[in-house]
């Protein structure tokens, strides 16, 4: 993940693969997201969360790079024939890769179709993330 001088990121993600991802994609992209959650949910014996619910900051900035969030999108590309998207994914250091799963998140904001929520929801979230019933 290359610094610039100004503190910023090298990786942008392309114009050309940047286009394929449309407000239909995203949808789709959200809707598989939330149902492969849910699916591992049960298989853990668990009441599926409301994923629909949840706000950017309380819930989608956990799930960029997990698996469940590359199986979704791998699933939702190979329904819009972008092989050649998976491809670039697939080559792309572990850094970009964040950092390309995080603009993915920041569409789905930009799209309406995630709230962004706030800052003391990621906050709260976070702290609670690793905290044991006791």
């Amino acid at each position: 993940m290359p610094i610039r001088d100004d503190l910023t990121f090298e990786y942008e993600m392309p114009v050309e693969i940047k286009q394929c991802f449309t407000k239909e994609f995203m949808t789709d992209f959200r809707e598989k997201a939330i149902e492969v959650f849910k699916q591992n949910d049960i298989r853990q014996g668990k009441t599926p969360y409301e994923y629909e619910k949840s706000t950017y900051y309380s819930w989608w900035i956990h799930m960029e790079g997990t698996s469940g969030f590359h199986d979704a999108f791998k699933e939702i590309c190979e329904k819009y024939d972008l092989d050649h998207v998976v491809n670039y994914y697939k080559q792309l250091p572990w850094y970009d890769a964040d950092l390309f799963d995080s603009e993915l998140g920041d569409l789905l904001v930009r799209y309406g179709l995630v709230e962004l929520g706030t800052a003391e929801e990621h906050e709260i979230s976070k702290s609670s993330m690793f905290r044991c019933d006791e």
